[in-house]
């Protein structure tokens, strides 16, 4: 049976040859630890891609002392470039309009890697993440590569869910709106955002493909922990946004710490210390958050730093239950990834949450900004240690249908499928 397994292998491998993929994205893990969702996805299809004898080239910002990395993987291989970009002047002095600024040099350093890293072999396909679509916009025009955007999300509607600072730059989300459409597809990491791109933008549903994010089994799994009393440990993992329901977690620890003695928290919060210096509008909540963490040190555990995965599965682990009060929610890798840990979920009734989570099975769905809400879902949970049981049980079942290797293969079928259509 193998014989004939590599036989077919080898007579598909001289019909379609492997391709050589362009991955763009401003993010990319650093010592293990990543920012966001973004960086954690390129992360991980591109070693499922490789394995699958795909050429794989990311291009990404260079922040400190970073080289280009090639890496053997499987039949293929992963270049890692670190583009080098200027820093905005010295009087820019809108921390906001900087960064908006450094997305712009960085699109055209790219450009010009791409096009030099194209000399020595024209690339299949170009894909693009979130915001960056003008490099991909010349690039398509210029060389004529297929070009593939990623949607995380819809800027155009997320926008309304966060801080002043960001909303003063929608007119960012105008230059993407008149690049976008010259993209051949599109993929969305939720049916959800499918379906708001379509109505959005107008795109037409065939050039969209779903394409959800997965999840490391290998590191997030259950894991016994030596826990204390009969204490319940509430966690949350996520950036300090409006988005992302910090008013209501606030709201909610508040009171729950208020007629509750035996609940705790865990916050996993980067660069909360310092969000007041760059989001002024956020400033209340975080003084509140750190007011009630001053009054309640031995209740209330803050990590203000970006972890490892090791180090965000020893977090879920040690939870009891996990809470994502979100505004704006496309998918949630750290909700996958708790319930990978056989964590139940209360989550908001939104956008690809939803598909996660159902609501009563893997854990409760509320409704967005109702901290009572928040609340009684909490309270339901902690009177029950079945009830935590049984929806924690069906969360790491559920959780199982999603590997990063399922998310490579759909992903290698995708692009095969355009190249070969391209070529006919």
């Amino acid at each position: 049976m193998n014989a004939i397994k590599n036989f077919f292998e080898s007579i598909e491998e001289l019909v379609f040859p492997s391709f050589k993929l362009a991955i763009i994205s401003y993010y990319y893990p650093i010592n293990g630890t990543s920012v966001n969702g973004v960086a954690v996805r390129v992360y991980y299809v591109s070693r499922e891609l490789a394995r699958l004898g795909c050429e794989v080239h990311i291009f990404t910002k260079k922040l400190n002392d970073e080289t280009c990395n090639m890496y053997n993987i499987g039949k293929g291989k992963i270049i890692v470039h670190y583009v080098e970009t200027e820093e905005p002047a010295d009087y820019i002095n809108d921390k906001f309009v900087a960064k908006k600024f450094r997305y712009m040099l960085f699109e055209r350093s790219v450009i010009l890697e791409i096009a030099k890293e194209s000399t020595i072999r024209s690339f299949d396909i170009l894909n693009t993440h979130g915001w960056l679509t003008s490099s991909a916009f010349a690039l398509k025009l210029f060389m004529r590569i297929k070009w593939v955007h990623t949607l995380h999300a819809l800027e155009k509607e997320r926008l309304k869910e966060m801080s002043y600072e960001d909303r003063k730059f929608s007119m960012f989300n105008n230059w993407i709106e008149q690049t976008i459409k010259f993209a051949d597809r599109f993929i969305t990491v939720s049916e959800s955002l499918k379906e708001r791109l379509s109505i959005v933008y107008k795109i037409k549903e065939d050039k969209i493909e779903v394409i959800k994010n997965g999840v490391d089994l290998s590191i997030f799994h259950p894991r016994n922990l030596l826990r204390k009393g009969n204490r319940i440990r509430i966690g949350f993992v996520g950036r300090f946004s409006e988005e992302k329901g910090v008013d209501i977690l606030i709201e909610s620890i508040k009171n729950i710490l208020k007629n509750y003695d035996n609940i705790d928290f865990t916050l996993v919060i980067p660069d909360v210390n310092n969000i007041g210096q760059n989001m002024l509008s956020l400033n209340s909540y975080r003084s509140r958050l750190f007011d009630l963490h001053k009054r309640h040190k031995k209740r209330i555990y803050i990590i203000d730093k970006s972890l490892t995965h090791h180090e965000l599965a020893k977090v879920y682990n040690s939870v009891d239950i996990y809470i994502q009060p979100s505004y704006y929610e496309t998918f949630s890798l750290t909700v996958l990834e708790a319930m990978a840990c056989g964590k139940p979920i209360i989550a908001t009734n939104v956008g690809g949450l939803k598909e996660l989570v159902r609501n009563g099975k893997e854990g409760m769905l509320i409704d967005p900004k109702k901290p009572d809400q928040l609340e009684k879902a909490i309270a339901k949970l902690i009177s029950s240690p079945n009830l935590i049981k049984s929806l924690g049980d069906n969360a790491y079942r559920r959780a199982q249908n999603y590997s990063w290797e399922k998310t490579g293969q759909e992903l290698f079928k995708f692009y095969k499928g355009l190249i070969f259509s391209h070529k006919k």
